[in-house]
């Protein structure tokens, strides 16, 4: 467990390289429990790669990211990787040049969780302030997402069986909700005032989208 501090990574004084905050390698199994992260404030984290990763990086299964604020960094707030069941509740991110959440694990729930002002760099693939890549069976429901750069909550690369429901997806530069995923149900989100489409579902197939608010979108 690791929780209650303020990890300011300075960034304007960094002018090169990557930093990260915290990284998880490993932590927990299907038979051991993951790591927890509870109460952090993380701000300021230098990214200046091409490539974004996380302020802080989780491999592994089981893990609790809760009650955190991530800041005005230079990458993504939080990334998961490989491994899965994990738990990514009551954060706030603000302003970070990547994504808030990417996420590329399996079974993960991302819930109740405040993105605001965030994804703002450039990248060369689709992505959004929840980032969902290859996901399977992930849970996002509950959160708050406006504001942000790119689309709200972007659901990519062939993933199948996600639940998106119950989010309020509001004033993005992209679109609400972007699904390129199979199987997966869009249901009871309120999408509004987005600069692209309100839902957006591209080259996947057999998902069901039921008892959405969708208004004024672009598209």
């Amino acid at each position: 467990t690791i929780e209650n501090l303020l990890l300011d990574g300075n960034k304007a004084n960094q002018t090169s390289g990557d930093m990260s905050a915290i990284s998880f390698y490993g932590v927990g199994s299907s038979t051991l429990p993951g790591g927890r992260l509870d109460g952090l404030i993380v701000k300021n984290i230098a990214d200046h790669t091409a490539v974004y990763d996380g302020s802080i990086n989780i491999f592994g299964h089981g893990n609790s990211v809760t009650n955190n604020t991530f800041e005005n960094n230079g990458d993504d707030g939080v990334s998961f990787y490989t491994g899965g069941n994990n738990v990514i509740t009551g954060i706030v991110f603000i302003n970070n040049i990547g994504s808030g959440i990417s996420d590329s694990a399996v079974g993960d729930t991302v819930s109740d969780n405040t993105l605001e002002g965030n994804n703002s760099g450039t990248l060369d693939y689709p992505t959004g302030a929840i980032n969902l890549d290859q996901p399977t069976g992930d849970t996002v429901t509950g959160n708050t997402i406006t504001g942000n750069t790119g689309d709200g909550i972007n659901s990519w690369d062939s993933g199948e069986n996600n639940n998106i429901s119950g989010n309020s997806v509001q004033n993005n530069t992209g679109s609400g909700i972007n699904s390129t995923d199979y199987y997966d149900n869009i249901s009871n989100n309120t999408v509004e005032n987005n600069s692209v489409y309100g839902i957006s579902i591209v080259n996947g197939g057999n998902s069901t989208v039921s008892g959405n608010n969708i208004d004024s979108n672009g598209g």
